[in-house]
Protein backbone atom coordinates (compact mmCIF):
# COMPACT_ATOMS: atom_id res chain seq x y z
CA UNK A 1 0.00 0.00 0.00
CA UNK A 2 2.75 2.42 1.00
CA UNK A 3 4.77 1.50 -2.09
CA UNK A 4 1.74 2.20 -4.29
CA UNK A 5 1.25 5.64 -2.72
CA UNK A 6 4.95 6.38 -3.05
CA UNK A 7 4.90 5.46 -6.75
CA UNK A 8 1.81 7.61 -7.25
CA UNK A 9 3.50 10.59 -5.57
CA UNK A 10 6.59 10.15 -7.73
CA UNK A 11 4.48 10.06 -10.88
CA UNK A 12 2.63 13.19 -9.77
CA UNK A 13 5.85 15.10 -9.10
CA UNK A 14 7.29 13.91 -12.42
CA UNK A 15 4.18 15.11 -14.26
CA UNK A 16 4.41 18.50 -12.55
CA UNK A 17 8.07 18.89 -13.47
CA UNK A 18 7.38 17.88 -17.09
CA UNK A 19 4.50 20.35 -17.33
CA UNK A 20 6.63 23.12 -15.86
CA UNK A 21 9.45 22.24 -18.24
CA UNK A 22 7.08 22.43 -21.20
CA UNK A 23 5.83 25.83 -20.10
CA UNK A 24 9.35 27.11 -19.62
CA UNK A 25 10.55 25.73 -22.96
CA UNK A 26 7.66 27.19 -24.96
CA UNK A 27 7.54 30.56 -23.22
CA UNK A 28 9.45 33.57 -24.52
CA UNK A 29 12.77 34.27 -22.90
CA UNK A 30 11.66 37.78 -22.13
CA UNK A 31 8.62 39.71 -23.15
CA UNK A 32 7.45 43.23 -23.61
CA UNK A 33 5.59 44.84 -20.70
CA UNK A 34 4.89 48.35 -21.94
CA UNK A 35 2.49 48.43 -24.89
CA UNK A 36 2.46 50.87 -27.77
CA UNK A 37 -0.81 52.79 -27.57
CA UNK A 38 -0.33 54.81 -30.74
CA UNK A 39 2.01 56.69 -33.04
CA UNK A 40 1.87 59.96 -34.99
CA UNK A 41 1.85 59.31 -37.90
CA UNK A 42 -0.13 56.11 -37.46
CA UNK A 43 1.08 52.74 -38.67
CA UNK A 44 0.45 52.67 -42.45
CA UNK A 45 -0.62 56.33 -42.65
CA UNK A 46 -0.04 58.23 -45.90
CA UNK A 47 1.27 61.80 -45.69
CA UNK A 48 1.32 64.47 -48.33
CA UNK A 49 4.57 65.96 -47.03
CA UNK A 50 7.41 64.82 -44.73
CA UNK A 51 6.68 65.15 -40.97
CA UNK A 52 8.88 67.34 -38.77
CA UNK A 53 8.85 64.65 -36.08
CA UNK A 54 7.15 61.43 -35.09
CA UNK A 55 5.72 60.62 -31.66
CA UNK A 56 5.20 57.28 -29.92
CA UNK A 57 2.91 56.91 -26.88
CA UNK A 58 3.20 53.95 -24.51
CA UNK A 59 1.03 52.50 -21.77
CA UNK A 60 3.59 53.37 -19.08
CA UNK A 61 6.77 55.46 -18.71
CA UNK A 62 9.72 54.18 -20.71
CA UNK A 63 13.44 54.88 -20.91
CA UNK A 64 15.64 55.08 -23.99
CA UNK A 65 18.46 52.74 -24.94
CA UNK A 66 21.52 53.40 -27.05
CA UNK A 67 20.83 53.17 -30.81
CA UNK A 68 17.24 52.23 -30.02
CA UNK A 69 15.63 54.10 -32.95
CA UNK A 70 16.29 54.00 -36.68
CA UNK A 71 14.64 55.33 -39.83
CA UNK A 72 14.84 53.04 -42.88
CA UNK A 73 13.52 53.10 -46.43
CA UNK A 74 11.52 50.20 -47.87
CA UNK A 75 14.72 48.36 -48.82
CA UNK A 76 16.17 48.55 -45.31
CA UNK A 77 18.71 51.32 -45.97
CA UNK A 78 19.20 54.11 -43.43
CA UNK A 79 17.16 57.16 -44.46
CA UNK A 80 18.96 59.48 -42.06
CA UNK A 81 20.10 59.62 -38.45
CA UNK A 82 17.53 60.17 -35.68
CA UNK A 83 17.94 61.15 -32.02
CA UNK A 84 14.88 60.31 -29.86
CA UNK A 85 13.92 62.19 -26.72
CA UNK A 86 11.45 61.65 -23.91
CA UNK A 87 8.72 64.32 -24.10
CA UNK A 88 9.21 66.64 -21.07
CA UNK A 89 6.51 66.01 -18.47
CA UNK A 90 5.27 62.90 -20.30
CA UNK A 91 7.49 59.92 -19.57
CA UNK A 92 5.24 57.65 -21.61
CA UNK A 93 5.86 59.56 -24.85
CA UNK A 94 8.90 59.61 -27.13
CA UNK A 95 9.47 62.27 -29.79
CA UNK A 96 11.82 61.62 -32.72
CA UNK A 97 12.74 64.62 -34.94
CA UNK A 98 12.90 63.65 -38.63
CA UNK A 99 15.77 64.58 -40.97
CA UNK A 100 14.93 67.36 -43.41
CA UNK A 101 16.02 65.29 -46.43
CA UNK A 102 13.01 62.98 -46.62
CA UNK A 103 11.28 62.79 -50.00
CA UNK A 104 8.53 60.63 -51.45
CA UNK A 105 8.68 56.99 -50.43
CA UNK A 106 7.75 54.39 -47.82
CA UNK A 107 9.65 54.58 -44.52
CA UNK A 108 10.05 52.22 -41.59
CA UNK A 109 10.59 53.38 -38.00
CA UNK A 110 12.16 50.74 -35.74
CA UNK A 111 12.19 51.46 -32.04
CA UNK A 112 13.44 49.95 -28.81
CA UNK A 113 12.85 51.17 -25.24
CA UNK A 114 12.81 49.79 -21.70
CA UNK A 115 9.47 49.76 -19.88
CA UNK A 116 8.98 50.97 -16.33
CA UNK A 117 9.17 47.43 -14.96
CA UNK A 118 12.73 47.10 -16.42
CA UNK A 119 11.87 44.86 -19.38
CA UNK A 120 12.84 45.75 -22.97
CA UNK A 121 10.21 46.26 -25.66
CA UNK A 122 10.64 46.86 -29.38
CA UNK A 123 8.61 47.17 -32.56
CA UNK A 124 8.25 48.92 -35.90
CA UNK A 125 5.69 50.83 -37.95
CA UNK A 126 5.57 52.32 -41.44
CA UNK A 127 4.36 55.50 -43.09
CA UNK A 128 4.50 56.77 -46.65
CA UNK A 129 4.96 60.16 -48.26
CA UNK A 130 3.84 61.52 -51.64
CA UNK A 131 3.19 59.03 -54.43
CA UNK A 132 4.31 55.98 -52.44
CA UNK A 133 1.90 53.74 -50.56
CA UNK A 134 2.64 51.26 -47.77
CA UNK A 135 0.26 48.98 -45.88
CA UNK A 136 0.55 49.01 -42.08
CA UNK A 137 2.89 46.45 -40.51
CA UNK A 138 0.67 43.47 -39.64
CA UNK A 139 1.79 43.40 -35.99
CA UNK A 140 2.89 46.81 -34.82
CA UNK A 141 2.41 46.10 -31.11
CA UNK A 142 5.15 45.80 -28.52
CA UNK A 143 7.25 42.66 -28.75
CA UNK A 144 9.96 40.97 -26.69
CA UNK A 145 13.45 41.96 -27.63
CA UNK A 146 16.23 40.04 -25.88
CA UNK A 147 18.77 37.62 -27.25
CA UNK A 148 17.52 34.04 -26.52
CA UNK A 149 20.68 33.17 -24.58
CA UNK A 150 20.43 36.37 -22.54
CA UNK A 151 16.78 35.57 -21.79
CA UNK A 152 17.64 32.03 -20.69
CA UNK A 153 20.48 33.25 -18.47
CA UNK A 154 18.21 35.92 -17.00
CA UNK A 155 15.60 33.33 -16.09
CA UNK A 156 18.29 31.17 -14.46
CA UNK A 157 19.73 33.92 -12.28
CA UNK A 158 16.23 35.15 -11.43
CA UNK A 159 15.32 31.66 -10.22
CA UNK A 160 18.53 31.49 -8.18
CA UNK A 161 17.62 34.86 -6.67
CA UNK A 162 14.22 33.61 -5.52
CA UNK A 163 15.62 30.35 -4.17
CA UNK A 164 18.46 32.07 -2.30
CA UNK A 165 16.04 34.66 -0.87
CA UNK A 166 13.78 31.88 0.43
CA UNK A 167 16.63 29.85 1.93
CA UNK A 168 18.40 32.85 3.47
CA UNK A 169 15.39 34.57 5.02
CA UNK A 170 13.42 31.42 5.77
CA UNK A 171 16.43 29.65 7.25
CA UNK A 172 17.43 32.65 9.36
CA UNK A 173 13.87 33.07 10.65
CA UNK A 174 13.58 29.36 11.40
CA UNK A 175 16.59 29.34 13.71
CA UNK A 176 15.50 32.64 15.25
CA UNK A 177 11.99 31.55 16.26
CA UNK A 178 10.95 27.86 16.10
CA UNK A 179 14.48 26.44 16.51
CA UNK A 180 16.84 28.84 18.34
CA UNK A 181 19.18 25.98 19.14
CA UNK A 182 19.73 25.37 15.45
CA UNK A 183 21.79 28.50 15.04
CA UNK A 184 24.92 26.57 15.86
CA UNK A 185 24.02 23.59 13.68
CA UNK A 186 26.73 23.09 11.05
CA UNK A 187 24.22 22.22 8.31
CA UNK A 188 22.19 25.36 8.97
CA UNK A 189 25.27 27.57 8.98
CA UNK A 190 26.39 26.03 5.68
CA UNK A 191 22.93 26.55 4.19
CA UNK A 192 22.81 30.21 5.25
CA UNK A 193 26.36 30.86 4.04
CA UNK A 194 25.76 29.43 0.58
CA UNK A 195 22.36 31.12 0.30
CA UNK A 196 23.97 34.48 1.00
CA UNK A 197 26.73 33.86 -1.56
CA UNK A 198 24.23 32.77 -4.22
CA UNK A 199 22.06 35.80 -3.47
CA UNK A 200 25.05 38.11 -3.98
CA UNK A 201 26.16 36.29 -7.12
CA UNK A 202 22.69 36.23 -8.69
CA UNK A 203 22.24 39.94 -7.93
CA UNK A 204 25.51 40.69 -9.71
CA UNK A 205 24.39 38.51 -12.62
CA UNK A 206 21.05 40.30 -12.90
CA UNK A 207 22.81 43.66 -12.89
CA UNK A 208 25.24 42.65 -15.65
CA UNK A 209 22.56 40.97 -17.79
CA UNK A 210 20.24 43.98 -17.78
CA UNK A 211 22.47 45.88 -20.23
CA UNK A 212 22.45 43.19 -22.95
CA UNK A 213 18.74 42.53 -22.33
CA UNK A 214 17.86 46.20 -22.79
CA UNK A 215 20.08 46.64 -25.85
CA UNK A 216 19.12 43.32 -27.46
CA UNK A 217 22.74 42.18 -27.68
CA UNK A 218 24.36 38.79 -27.00
CA UNK A 219 25.86 37.57 -23.69
CA UNK A 220 29.28 38.58 -25.07
CA UNK A 221 28.42 42.20 -24.21
CA UNK A 222 27.75 41.44 -20.54
CA UNK A 223 30.89 43.35 -19.46
CA UNK A 224 30.51 46.18 -21.98
CA UNK A 225 31.41 49.31 -19.94
CA UNK A 226 28.89 51.43 -21.87
CA UNK A 227 26.03 49.03 -21.09
CA UNK A 228 27.07 48.80 -17.44
CA UNK A 229 27.08 52.60 -17.29
CA UNK A 230 23.58 52.74 -18.77
CA UNK A 231 22.29 50.20 -16.24
CA UNK A 232 23.78 52.28 -13.42
CA UNK A 233 21.60 55.21 -14.51
CA UNK A 234 18.35 53.24 -14.28
CA UNK A 235 16.11 52.58 -11.30
CA UNK A 236 16.54 48.87 -11.89
CA UNK A 237 20.33 49.12 -11.61
CA UNK A 238 20.13 51.18 -8.43
CA UNK A 239 17.73 48.71 -6.79
CA UNK A 240 19.94 45.72 -7.62
CA UNK A 241 22.97 47.50 -6.15
CA UNK A 242 20.84 48.34 -3.11
CA UNK A 243 20.01 44.62 -2.81
CA UNK A 244 23.71 43.78 -2.60
CA UNK A 245 24.27 46.48 0.04
CA UNK A 246 21.29 45.21 2.08
CA UNK A 247 22.66 41.67 1.92
CA UNK A 248 25.94 42.89 3.45
CA UNK A 249 24.12 44.83 6.17
CA UNK A 250 21.82 41.86 6.83
CA UNK A 251 24.62 39.40 7.56
CA UNK A 252 26.44 41.92 9.80
CA UNK A 253 23.34 42.66 11.90
CA UNK A 254 22.06 39.09 12.07
CA UNK A 255 25.32 37.82 13.54
CA UNK A 256 25.03 40.28 16.44
CA UNK A 257 21.47 39.63 17.63
CA UNK A 258 19.45 36.74 19.04
CA UNK A 259 15.82 35.83 19.69
CA UNK A 260 13.15 38.40 18.85
CA UNK A 261 15.76 40.90 17.69
CA UNK A 262 17.02 38.34 15.17
CA UNK A 263 13.45 37.71 13.97
CA UNK A 264 12.93 41.46 13.56
CA UNK A 265 16.15 41.76 11.55
CA UNK A 266 14.96 38.95 9.27
CA UNK A 267 11.52 40.48 8.69
CA UNK A 268 12.71 44.07 8.21
CA UNK A 269 15.73 43.07 6.17
CA UNK A 270 13.58 40.64 4.20
CA UNK A 271 11.07 43.40 3.39
CA UNK A 272 13.92 45.65 2.21
CA UNK A 273 15.35 42.85 0.04
CA UNK A 274 11.91 41.99 -1.34
CA UNK A 275 11.35 45.62 -2.34
CA UNK A 276 14.38 45.43 -4.64
CA UNK A 277 12.41 42.81 -6.59
CA UNK A 278 8.94 44.31 -6.28
CA UNK A 279 10.14 47.81 -7.16
CA UNK A 280 11.03 46.69 -10.69
CA UNK A 281 8.19 44.28 -11.44
CA UNK A 282 4.56 44.28 -12.61
CA UNK A 283 3.34 45.41 -9.20
CA UNK A 284 5.33 48.67 -9.35
CA UNK A 285 3.47 50.05 -12.38
CA UNK A 286 0.05 51.69 -12.52
CA UNK A 287 -2.26 53.76 -10.36
CA UNK A 288 -2.36 51.11 -7.61
CA UNK A 289 1.43 50.74 -7.49
CA UNK A 290 1.83 51.66 -3.76
CA UNK A 291 -0.73 49.02 -2.70
CA UNK A 292 0.37 46.27 -5.07
CA UNK A 293 4.08 46.86 -4.43
CA UNK A 294 3.49 46.56 -0.66
CA UNK A 295 1.40 43.42 -1.23
CA UNK A 296 4.15 41.95 -3.41
CA UNK A 297 6.76 42.65 -0.73
CA UNK A 298 4.62 40.90 1.89
CA UNK A 299 4.06 38.03 -0.56
CA UNK A 300 7.80 37.49 -1.09
CA UNK A 301 8.61 37.64 2.64
CA UNK A 302 5.83 35.17 3.52
CA UNK A 303 7.03 32.89 0.73
CA UNK A 304 10.58 32.99 2.09
CA UNK A 305 9.53 32.29 5.70
CA UNK A 306 7.44 29.30 4.64
CA UNK A 307 9.55 27.70 1.91
CA UNK A 308 12.93 28.44 3.47
CA UNK A 309 11.64 27.09 6.76
CA UNK A 310 10.48 23.93 5.00
CA UNK A 311 13.98 23.40 3.62
CA UNK A 312 15.53 23.66 7.10
CA UNK A 313 12.82 21.48 8.62
CA UNK A 314 13.28 18.73 6.05
CA UNK A 315 17.05 18.99 5.59
CA UNK A 316 18.18 19.60 9.16
CA UNK A 317 15.49 18.93 11.77
CA UNK A 318 13.88 15.79 10.35
CA UNK A 319 16.98 14.40 8.62
CA UNK A 320 18.42 13.15 11.88
CA UNK A 321 21.48 14.33 13.72
CA UNK A 322 21.82 16.29 16.90
CA UNK A 323 18.08 16.57 17.76
CA UNK A 324 16.22 13.98 19.76
CA UNK A 325 12.86 12.82 18.47
CA UNK A 326 11.08 14.88 21.15
CA UNK A 327 12.97 18.05 20.17
CA UNK A 328 12.25 17.45 16.47
CA UNK A 329 8.56 17.07 17.29
CA UNK A 330 8.56 20.30 19.33
CA UNK A 331 10.30 22.25 16.52
CA UNK A 332 7.91 20.84 13.91
CA UNK A 333 4.91 21.84 16.00
CA UNK A 334 6.16 25.42 16.44
CA UNK A 335 6.95 25.78 12.73
CA UNK A 336 3.54 24.36 11.79
CA UNK A 337 1.83 27.38 13.39
CA UNK A 338 4.20 29.82 11.65
CA UNK A 339 3.68 28.06 8.32
CA UNK A 340 -0.11 28.36 8.65
CA UNK A 341 0.17 32.13 9.17
CA UNK A 342 2.61 32.43 6.26
CA UNK A 343 0.26 30.50 3.94
CA UNK A 344 -2.71 32.74 4.81
CA UNK A 345 -0.54 35.81 4.21
CA UNK A 346 0.65 34.36 0.90
CA UNK A 347 -2.89 33.75 -0.30
CA UNK A 348 -4.20 37.22 0.60
CA UNK A 349 -1.22 39.19 -0.75
CA UNK A 350 -1.08 37.05 -3.90
CA UNK A 351 -4.77 37.70 -4.54
CA UNK A 352 -4.18 41.47 -4.31
CA UNK A 353 -1.34 41.37 -6.84
CA UNK A 354 -3.20 39.01 -9.21
CA UNK A 355 -6.35 41.14 -9.07
CA UNK A 356 -4.35 44.14 -10.27
CA UNK A 357 -3.11 42.23 -13.31
CA UNK A 358 -6.51 40.71 -14.10
CA UNK A 359 -8.48 43.95 -13.77
CA UNK A 360 -5.81 46.00 -15.55
CA UNK A 361 -5.42 43.65 -18.54
CA UNK A 362 -8.60 43.30 -20.61
CA UNK A 363 -6.78 40.95 -23.02
CA UNK A 364 -5.52 38.64 -20.26
CA UNK A 365 -7.75 35.71 -21.26
CA UNK A 366 -5.88 33.35 -23.54
CA UNK A 367 -2.50 35.01 -23.01
CA UNK A 368 0.62 33.12 -21.98
CA UNK A 369 0.61 35.07 -18.69
CA UNK A 370 -2.89 33.74 -17.90
CA UNK A 371 -1.78 30.18 -18.63
CA UNK A 372 1.26 30.49 -16.38
CA UNK A 373 -0.80 32.15 -13.65
CA UNK A 374 -3.40 29.37 -13.72
CA UNK A 375 -0.66 26.74 -13.65
CA UNK A 376 0.99 28.46 -10.68
CA UNK A 377 -2.33 28.67 -8.83
CA UNK A 378 -3.03 24.97 -9.52
CA UNK A 379 0.42 23.88 -8.32
CA UNK A 380 0.14 26.19 -5.32
CA UNK A 381 -3.21 24.55 -4.51
CA UNK A 382 -1.51 21.16 -4.62
CA UNK A 383 1.22 22.55 -2.37
CA UNK A 384 -1.44 23.63 0.13
CA UNK A 385 -2.91 20.13 0.11
CA UNK A 386 0.47 18.56 0.87
CA UNK A 387 1.09 21.23 3.53
CA UNK A 388 -2.27 20.39 5.11
CA UNK A 389 -1.21 16.76 5.17
CA UNK A 390 2.03 17.73 6.93
CA UNK A 391 0.09 19.79 9.47
CA UNK A 392 -2.27 16.88 10.01
CA UNK A 393 0.68 14.58 10.73
CA UNK A 394 2.06 17.07 13.25
CA UNK A 395 -1.30 17.60 14.93
CA UNK A 396 -2.53 14.00 15.01
CA UNK A 397 0.67 11.98 15.24
CA UNK A 398 3.30 14.14 16.92
CA UNK A 399 1.54 16.33 19.46
CA UNK A 400 0.47 13.38 21.61
CA UNK A 401 1.96 12.95 25.11
CA UNK A 402 5.41 11.42 25.43
CA UNK A 403 5.14 7.76 24.34
CA UNK A 404 5.16 5.31 27.23
CA UNK A 405 5.61 2.02 25.43
CA UNK A 406 7.14 0.51 22.34
CA UNK A 407 3.94 0.72 20.27
CA UNK A 408 3.53 4.44 20.96
CA UNK A 409 7.21 5.10 20.17
CA UNK A 410 6.81 3.17 16.90
CA UNK A 411 3.74 5.25 16.05
CA UNK A 412 5.63 8.48 16.66
CA UNK A 413 8.59 7.29 14.58
CA UNK A 414 6.20 6.45 11.75
CA UNK A 415 4.78 9.96 12.06
CA UNK A 416 8.28 11.46 11.77
CA UNK A 417 8.95 9.41 8.63
CA UNK A 418 5.63 10.44 7.10
CA UNK A 419 6.29 14.09 7.94
CA UNK A 420 9.72 13.80 6.32
CA UNK A 421 8.10 12.53 3.11
CA UNK A 422 5.39 15.20 3.00
CA UNK A 423 7.89 18.00 3.70
CA UNK A 424 10.07 16.62 0.92
CA UNK A 425 7.05 16.73 -1.38
CA UNK A 426 6.38 20.33 -0.38
CA UNK A 427 9.96 21.29 -1.23
CA UNK A 428 9.74 19.66 -4.68
CA UNK A 429 6.43 21.35 -5.53
CA UNK A 430 7.70 24.66 -4.12
CA UNK A 431 10.66 24.49 -6.53
CA UNK A 432 8.19 24.25 -9.43
CA UNK A 433 6.21 27.22 -8.06
CA UNK A 434 9.39 29.31 -7.81
CA UNK A 435 10.38 28.39 -11.38
CA UNK A 436 7.01 29.51 -12.73
CA UNK A 437 7.13 32.67 -10.58
CA UNK A 438 10.53 33.53 -12.06
CA UNK A 439 9.00 33.17 -15.53
CA UNK A 440 5.89 35.22 -14.68
CA UNK A 441 8.10 38.18 -13.81
CA UNK A 442 9.28 38.28 -17.44
CA UNK A 443 5.90 37.60 -19.08
CA UNK A 444 3.42 40.36 -19.96
CA UNK A 445 -0.14 40.18 -18.60
CA UNK A 446 -1.30 40.10 -22.26
CA UNK A 447 0.76 39.10 -25.26
CA UNK A 448 -0.50 42.09 -27.23
CA UNK A 449 -2.66 45.01 -26.25
CA UNK A 450 -1.91 46.89 -29.44
CA UNK A 451 -1.78 44.92 -32.66
CA UNK A 452 -2.44 45.71 -36.26
CA UNK A 453 -3.54 49.20 -37.07
CA UNK A 454 -7.15 49.32 -38.23
CA UNK A 455 -7.60 49.53 -41.98
CA UNK A 456 -9.99 52.19 -43.15
CA UNK A 457 -12.90 51.34 -45.43
CA UNK A 458 -11.52 50.92 -48.92
CA UNK A 459 -12.47 52.73 -52.06
CA UNK A 460 -10.34 52.27 -55.14
CA UNK A 461 -7.05 50.31 -54.87
CA UNK A 462 -6.87 47.46 -52.35
CA UNK A 463 -3.97 47.69 -49.85
CA UNK A 464 -3.48 45.45 -46.84
CA UNK A 465 -0.87 43.51 -44.85
CA UNK A 466 -1.28 39.82 -43.94
CA UNK A 467 0.73 38.45 -41.02
CA UNK A 468 2.92 35.42 -41.75
CA UNK A 469 2.83 32.57 -39.19
CA UNK A 470 6.58 32.78 -38.49
CA UNK A 471 7.39 36.50 -38.57
CA UNK A 472 6.83 39.52 -40.75
CA UNK A 473 3.96 39.98 -43.20
CA UNK A 474 2.88 40.14 -46.83
CA UNK A 475 1.82 43.51 -48.23
CA UNK A 476 -0.83 43.16 -50.96
CA UNK A 477 -1.63 45.86 -53.54
CA UNK A 478 -4.40 45.42 -56.13
CA UNK A 479 -5.07 48.37 -58.44
CA UNK A 480 -7.61 49.56 -59.39
CA UNK A 481 -9.56 46.63 -57.82
CA UNK A 482 -12.25 46.78 -60.50
CA UNK A 483 -13.39 44.18 -63.03
CA UNK A 484 -10.92 44.04 -65.93
CA UNK A 485 -7.15 44.45 -66.00
CA UNK A 486 -5.45 45.03 -62.62
CA UNK A 487 -1.94 45.29 -61.28
CA UNK A 488 -1.15 42.98 -58.36
CA UNK A 489 1.97 43.73 -56.28
CA UNK A 490 3.10 41.59 -53.36
CA UNK A 491 5.88 42.58 -50.95
CA UNK A 492 7.20 40.09 -48.39
CA UNK A 493 8.42 42.06 -45.36
CA UNK A 494 10.21 41.26 -42.13
CA UNK A 495 8.91 42.23 -38.69
CA UNK A 496 10.23 45.78 -39.21
CA UNK A 497 8.27 46.31 -42.42
CA UNK A 498 11.37 46.04 -44.62
CA UNK A 499 11.32 43.84 -47.75
CA UNK A 500 12.99 40.45 -47.24
CA UNK A 501 14.40 38.32 -50.05
CA UNK A 502 12.54 35.01 -50.46
CA UNK A 503 13.00 32.25 -53.09
CA UNK A 504 9.42 32.06 -54.34
CA UNK A 505 5.95 33.59 -54.10
CA UNK A 506 2.83 32.27 -55.86
CA UNK A 507 -0.78 33.45 -55.75
CA UNK A 508 -4.22 32.58 -57.07
CA UNK A 509 -7.66 34.20 -57.12
CA UNK A 510 -11.05 32.51 -56.74
CA UNK A 511 -14.67 33.58 -56.39
CA UNK A 512 -16.52 30.71 -54.70
CA UNK A 513 -19.92 32.44 -54.85
CA UNK A 514 -19.83 32.29 -58.64
CA UNK A 515 -17.80 29.10 -58.99
CA UNK A 516 -14.87 30.90 -60.61
CA UNK A 517 -11.27 29.88 -60.17
CA UNK A 518 -8.76 29.33 -58.86
CA UNK A 519 -7.01 31.59 -61.40
CA UNK A 520 -3.17 31.74 -61.14
CA UNK A 521 -1.70 35.22 -60.70
CA UNK A 522 1.32 35.61 -63.11
CA UNK A 523 3.80 37.08 -60.63
CA UNK A 524 7.29 38.21 -61.70
CA UNK A 525 10.08 39.04 -59.23
CA UNK A 526 11.03 42.73 -59.64
CA UNK A 527 13.02 43.45 -56.46
CA UNK A 528 14.14 41.61 -53.34
CA UNK A 529 10.92 40.46 -51.72
CA UNK A 530 8.71 42.12 -54.38
CA UNK A 531 6.61 40.18 -56.92
CA UNK A 532 4.36 41.92 -59.48
CA UNK A 533 1.69 40.89 -61.99
CA UNK A 534 1.52 43.88 -64.34
CA UNK A 535 -1.72 42.70 -65.99
CA UNK A 536 -4.06 40.43 -64.08
CA UNK A 537 -7.55 40.04 -65.59
CA UNK A 538 -10.30 39.85 -62.95
CA UNK A 539 -13.43 39.02 -64.98
CA UNK A 540 -16.34 40.00 -62.71
CA UNK A 541 -17.02 42.01 -59.52
CA UNK A 542 -17.24 40.30 -56.13
CA UNK A 543 -15.30 39.49 -53.00
CA UNK A 544 -12.43 37.51 -54.49
CA UNK A 545 -10.29 35.25 -52.34
CA UNK A 546 -6.59 35.89 -52.89
CA UNK A 547 -4.41 33.03 -51.65
CA UNK A 548 -0.65 33.68 -51.39
CA UNK A 549 2.04 31.05 -50.78
CA UNK A 550 5.47 32.24 -49.63
CA UNK A 551 8.48 29.92 -49.67
CA UNK A 552 11.11 31.23 -47.26
CA UNK A 553 13.52 28.28 -47.43
CA UNK A 554 14.06 24.87 -48.95
CA UNK A 555 11.31 23.26 -46.87
CA UNK A 556 9.60 26.27 -45.22
CA UNK A 557 6.42 27.54 -46.84
CA UNK A 558 3.55 29.63 -45.47
CA UNK A 559 0.14 30.35 -46.99
CA UNK A 560 -2.06 33.35 -46.20
CA UNK A 561 -5.26 34.60 -47.78
CA UNK A 562 -7.51 37.64 -47.85
CA UNK A 563 -10.77 38.83 -49.42
CA UNK A 564 -10.26 41.44 -52.14
CA UNK A 565 -13.44 43.45 -52.90
CA UNK A 566 -13.61 44.05 -56.65
CA UNK A 567 -16.21 46.50 -58.00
Amino acid sequence: MHDSRRRGSRRLFAALLLAAGWLLATAPAAAAHATLIGTVPANGEHLARPPAAITLRFSEPVSLVRSGFSLLDAQGRAAGSVVPEIVPGAGDQVRVPMPGTLGDGAFVVTWRVVSADSHPVHGAFVFSIGDARAAPVADAGAQGGTDPWVGALFWGVRLLSYVSLALLLGGAFFVAVPWPGGRGDRRVRRLLRWSWLVAMGSAAGMFLLQGPAAAGTSPASIVDPALIGETLQTGYGMLVLARMAILVAFVVLYRRVRGRAAAAVVLVGGAALAFTWSGTGHASVGATAPLTTAADVVHLVAMAVWLGGLAVLGGCVLAGGRLTTSDAVAVSERFSKIALLAVVTLAVSGAVVAAKEILGSPDLAGSRYAGLLLFKVAVFGLLLCVAALSRSVVRNRLTQPEPRNRAERKGRDDGIRRLRRTVGGEVVIAAVVLGVAALLVATPPAERVGGPAPVAARSGPYLDALALPSSGDVQVWVEPATAGDNQVAINVRDERGVNRDVPEVSAQLSLAARGVGPIPVPLVRTLAGQFVAARMAIPIPGDWRLEISVRTGTFDQSTVDTAVPVT
